[in-house]
């Protein structure tokens, strides 16, 4: 599980958050995010199963997915919203983000370290992050069938 919904923009940090008020506008503002995330996704699935190799090719993918990864996570916060359904569904996805970088900062860190408690942590964080995307998946349902 990486991201999976967000927004496009090559600098988040230069651009104006963009402003969305209805679920339609939030979809919108999500829908490219999500496609560049499903190719980090793919890259880790590559790398997981029957593509494992070993330890140093998931350390080397993640090296490779995280900067890209830390990107859609900043446009996503840059997303503004102002629908109070919305709004809160969106803070579950951010903070399903977080800790899904988190995760996979930890798990990284437990690879480059050697330490498979850490790697285990970072597991267990990617757990979490999938258990906030579903919150958010629910949060989000409601305020389409309230607008």
């Amino acid at each position: 599980m990486l991201l999976v919904v967000g927004c496009s923009a090559p600098d988040a940090d230069a651009r104006s958050k963009e402003v969305v008020s209805t679920p339609e506008a939030y979809d919108a503002a999500l829908d490219p995010l999500k496609k560049r995330s499903d190719v980090l996704e793919d890259q880790f699935a590559a790398v997981q199963g029957d593509g494992y190799t070993g330890p140093d090719q998931v350390r080397d993918v993640l090296a490779e997915i995280l900067p890209e990864f830390a990107a859609l996570l900043e446009e996503t916060r840059a997303i503004a919203v102002e629908d109070p359904a919305l709004e809160r569904a969106h803070a579950v996805l951010v903070a399903s983000l977080e800790r899904q970088q988190e995760g996979l900062e930890r798990a990284l860190k437990g690879l480059e370290e050697g330490d498979m408690v850490m790697v285990a942590e970072g597991g267990r964080a990617l757990q979490d992050a999938e258990r906030l995307l579903k919150q958010h998946r629910r949060l989000l349902s409601r305020a389409r069938a309230g607008s």
